[in-house]
């Protein structure tokens, strides 16, 4: 078995005793919930991850999954139209990719691939990513498998 762990927010949002993903939490007409106002977004608690929440996590992961062989990956992060990264994908992205090396579990981060050519992979919005990337994503993570169960060159 392996697993692929995708951790791409520093937002916590917090009903009662559920955690909710933020875009999750916007479709609340899904949820049969009329007024999300008064429904929700009264009791709706909201925070932000410290690197040590993010290394807690990621440990707590590991051991939730027996230690098995985990591919972790952050949010793909482009610069923006003034020319600057998002600068909490970039915190992310390097705690991640830190906490990984440390404790020997695999990070991958697509960022720099798509940097050399954001034309190719990314929508003009810069926000959502067209199919190429995709693509990009899943040929870096079967290399990754691969070098994982011994197959790779």
């Amino acid at each position: 078995d392996m697993y692929l762990v995708e951790l791409c927010s520093l937002k916590i949002l917090k009903y009662l005793d559920f955690n909710f993903n933020i875009s999750r939490f916007n479709d609340y007409h899904k949820w049969n919930i009329e007024q999300p106002c008064s429904t929700i977004a009264g009791g709706t608690k909201s925070n932000l991850y410290t690197y040590e929440m993010f290394d807690a996590k990621i440990s707590e992961l590991a051991a939730l999954l027996n230690n098995k062989p985990i591919i972790f990956t952050g949010h793909v992060n482009v610069k923006t139209k003034e020319g600057v990264y998002i600068k909490e994908r970039q915190m992310i992205n390097g705690w991640i990719g830190e906490i990984c090396e440390r404790d020997g579990h695999n990070y991958y981060d697509l960022s720099s691939d798509v940097d050399m050519d954001v034309d190719k992979y990314i929508q003009p919005d810069l926000i959502h990513f067209k199919e190429s990337l995709f693509r990009l994503a899943n040929r870096r993570i079967n290399d990754i498998v691969l070098s994982l169960v011994g197959l790779s060159d």
